[in-house]
């Protein structure tokens, strides 16, 4: 947090959080699932999300292994839209995973470290005694009773020093650091998500575009039956040839 004015309108962002949960909560496919028996929706989640055992499996940096079905309704509408699916599958994974990854190397550097006790001792000029901002955000992000007016006034606080206090720039200089590294040292598959991501964009205009446009009606060949002219005692009338 280090957005003064944006703390000042949302706080930790209890508001913004609880019109997901309404969202999640009147969310058609959501409810059509919950309105169905046990067994029905079991069967209706195995052809969502494909069966078990996983086909697919990707070893990520640093040791952990993910995995999904190769079948499903998912799985074969992500083959459509990518075209390669387990080449996206292998690349996005890795993609999502240094995400994870370079958040865990930056808040593990030593700099972070003193950047957050710099924080701190300003959080502590103000009367806050909060040791990190991870406190703040177990306090106020973790839907408890402190009014709203609270939430924000010590999130301002919080973006405040975060910036005065140099944390700010000392986090994103390391999350710059090791971004990079890791794009270094993974950009092969980083540039196959990239490549794959790109090459789906005009496939999802196309199937857009294909659910927008209405359902044409059939008409009858005018060779059909329904087309031939009848008599009035209802016997068909055939011309000659």
């Amino acid at each position: 947090m280090d957005d003064p004015k944006w703390a000042a309108v949302h706080g930790y962002g209890s508001g913004l959080r609880l019109k997901q949960q309404s969202a999640r909560r009147t969310d058609p496919n959501q409810s059509y699932l919950l309105s169905l028996p046990a067994r029905r929706r079991a069967e209706a989640m195995a052809a969502l999300n494909g069966p078990k055992p996983p086909g697919l499996s990707v070893d990520l940096p640093g040791g952990p292994t993910v995995s999904r079905s190769d079948k499903g309704c998912r799985t074969a509408a992500m083959g459509i839209l990518y075209g390669d699916m387990k080449g996206w599958y292998r690349a996005s994974s890795v993609e999502r995973y240094l995400s994870t990854l370079r958040t865990q190397r930056v808040l593990d550097d030593p700099q972070f470290g003193k950047g957050v006790q710099a924080w701190s001792a300003c959080m502590n000029q103000r009367g806050l005694r909060y040791s990190s901002p991870l406190q703040t955000a177990n306090r106020f992000r973790g839907g408890g009773k402190e009014s709203l007016r609270q939430e924000k006034a010590t999130a301002v606080a919080e973006a405040e020093c975060a910036r005065s206090s140099g944390f700010s720039a000392t986090a994103a200089r390391l999350d710059k650091k090791y971004e990079q590294e890791l794009s270094m040292a993974y950009g092969k598959d980083l540039a196959l998500a990239e490549a794959l991501r790109k090459k789906a964009v005009p496939q999802a205009r196309v199937i857009l575009e294909g659910a927008a446009r209405p359902a044409r009606k059939h008409r009858p060949h005018p060779s059909s039956t329904s087309e031939i002219p009848q008599s009035a005692d209802g016997r068909t009338q055939r011309s000659s040839p």
